[in-house]
Parts: structure tokens; C-alpha cells; sequence
């Protein structure tokens, strides 16, 4: 589970600004981006989706594209725990075919 907290000086009081579980995922993470060009997005994948890659990894080609690292003609980032044999990309995410 991951918690985000936000103080507020003039009340001086804290508060739940995130409150997010990957519950019965075998792929899920959860991570928060503060800062850059990702900063405050959201990905394109769903949880249990059946593509067999963690959620980070299908988004890779999606993060590489906003940061100018990767194009659409290029060849699929791999992710480097992946048993997958061949990537396609579908809806902006990359699948285990």
C-alpha cells in the first residue's frame, strides 16, 4: 500500500492526498513521479490486464517516448527481466505476445 501525505503550514495539519494497494497483482507496483516530464501522469495499463509484464515495464516505451528516448519506428525497449519471446505494442503498452 502506498500513502501520500501533503502538510498544510497554515493549519498546520497533514493530509491523505494518495491512498493506493496493487491487491492480488502479480505485476503491480506503485510508483510516485514529483518531478520532470513525468511528473504527475498516468499510465496507459490495467491491473490483471494479461499481458504478463509488471505494469513499469509495459509502460517503458511510453516513458522513453515522453522523455525523447524512444520513437514509435524504433524498436521495442525491453524490459530486462522479461521472459517474454516477442513485444507488441497495443494502446500505448507494451504486451507480451
Amino acid at each position: 500500500m502506498t500513502l501520500v501525505w501533503e502538510y498544510n503550514a497554515q493549519s498546520d495539519q497533514f493530509y491523505q492526498i494518495f491512498n493506493q494497494a496493487a491487491r492480488h497483482q502479480t505485476n503491480g507496483e506503485i510508483r510516485i513521479i514529483t518531478s520532470g516530464p513525468l511528473a504527475g501522469d498516468a499510465g496507459n495499463s490495467k491491473y490483471n490486464d494479461g499481458s504478463g509484464l509488471p505494469v513499469i515495464d509495459a509502460e517503458m516505451a511510453e516513458v522513453e517516448r515522453r522523455l525523447q528516448l524512444w520513437k514509435p519506428r524504433d524498436p521495442l525497449p525491453t524490459p530486462v527481466r522479461t521472459h517474454c519471446g516477442t513485444l507488441e505494442l497495443r494502446h500505448g503498452v507494451e504486451w507480451c505476445r
